[in-house]
C-alpha cells in the first residue's frame, strides 16, 4: 500500500529518529509498504501532495493543529487520525479535527477516550531505538522525563530524598537510550489514564519498570511481579528494591516477552489489517 503519515517533524534535532511519524515510517517500511512522512518541518512540506495518490492517509499530529490539511474533497484513501496524547488534551480536539479535516476514522492511543467509534490503539516502542546494551547498570533506580504534572514532581522528590532516586529531564534521543540503560530500576508515573511510553520504553531497554498502578496497562499485558513492578502507595518501592537477582532476571526475560508484542511493527500491522476490514 502507499501511505502518507503526517506530523510536524521533530523540534529536538537529538530525537529526529524518534518522532512517532519516522518510527512508524520505519515500521510500514518493514512490512512492505511505500511510505511518505510529510508534514511542517519536513523537507518535502511545500511540495504539491497528490492526496488522492495514496491508499492510507495516518496524520497523528500534536504540536498544533493550524496546519492539517483539509482531506474532505480527498476520495481515494482510507484517512485515519490517531489521538496520541488524549490524556494532555482530551478526546474533543481530536473529534474537532476529525468532523473539520474529512477523516474517515479516530483512533485514541488512550483507552478510556475509546469506545464503538473510535478504536484503541495504545502507545508503542521502536525496538530498534530502545534494546538492552548490555552496559554497566550503575545507577539503582533513575527517573528520565518530564516533570508535567505536580503529582510526578512531588513523587520525584520524594523518592530522590527517600530512594537516591536520579533524576533526568531535558534528554532526548540516543542519549535517553543510554540513560535508561544505566538504571537497574525505572522509575514512572502515568499521567492521568495513559499508559505513557516510558512503560514500554523503560522494559525494552531492560530496566525492571517500576510504575505506577494502571488497569489499562494490565488489559497491555503489563503484570506485576511478573514483568514489571506497579505501586499503588509509593511505599511498596522499599520492597521493590530489596527483590533478589532472581526474580529481577525473571522480571527482564518476561518484560522483554510482552514488550516484543508492542511495538510499532505491531502497531503497524494493527492499522493495516484495520483497513483491509473496513
Amino acid at each position: 500500500m502507499k501511505i502518507l503519515i503526517i506530523q510536524e517533524y521533530s523540534r529536538h534535532k537529538e530525537n529526529e529518529l524518534y518522532r512517532e511519524c519516522l518510527c512508524f515510517e520505519r515500521a510500514f517500511k518493514f512490512l512492505g509498504h511505500d511510505v511518505t512522512s510529510w508534514g511542517l518541518g519536513h523537507l518535502n512540506y511545500r511540495e504539491q501532495i497528490n492526496f488522492n495518490y495514496y491508499d492510507i492517509i495516518f496524520c497523528l499530529e500534536n504540536y498544533g493543529d493550524d496546519w492539517i490539511p483539509d482531506l474532505s474533497n480527498v476520495t481515494k484513501p482510507c484517512k485515519i487520525l490517531y489521538a496520541i496524547d488524549p490524556h494532555c488534551r482530551g478526546i474533543d480536539p481530536y473529534v474537532k479535527i476529525f468532523k473539520e479535516k474529512g477523516f474517515n476514522h479516530l483512533f485514541s492511543a488512550v483507552y478510556g477516550f475509546c469506545n464503538k467509534h473510535i478504536p484503541y490503539l495504545p502507545n508503542s516502542v521502536d525496538e530498534e531505538l530502545f534494546y538492552d546494551k548490555k552496559i554497566e547498570r550503575d545507577i539503582d533506580i533513575g527517573f528520565v522525563g518530564n516533570m508535567v504534572t505536580r503529582e510526578r514532581q512531588s513523587l520525584i522528590e520524594y523518592s530522590s530524598k527517600k530512594y537516591n532516586l536520579k533524576s533526568y529531564t531535558g534528554i532526548f534521543g540516543d542519549d535517553m537510550v543510554n540513560l535508561l540503560n544505566r538504571f537497574k530500576f525505572s522509575f514512572n508515573k502515568n499521567i492521568s489514564i495513559d499508559v505513557n511510553y516510558r512503560n514500554f520504553e523503560s522494559i525494552a531497554a531492560g530496566c525492571i519498570l517500576i510504575t505506577s498502578y494502571s488497569p489499562e496497562a494490565e488489559k497491555l499485558g503489563f503484570i506485576h511481579g511478573k514483568n514489571c513492578l506497579m505501586y499503588k502507595n509509593i511505599s511498596e518501592i522499599d520492597d521493590f528494591l530489596k527483590i533478589d537477582d532472581d526474580t529481577i532476571k525473571s522480571i527482564k526475560i518476561n518484560g522483554q516477552k510482552m514488550i516484543s508484542k508492542h511495538t510499532f511493527k505491531n502497531r503497524a500491522k494493527n492499522i493495516i489489517d484495520f483497513v483491509n476490514n473496513n
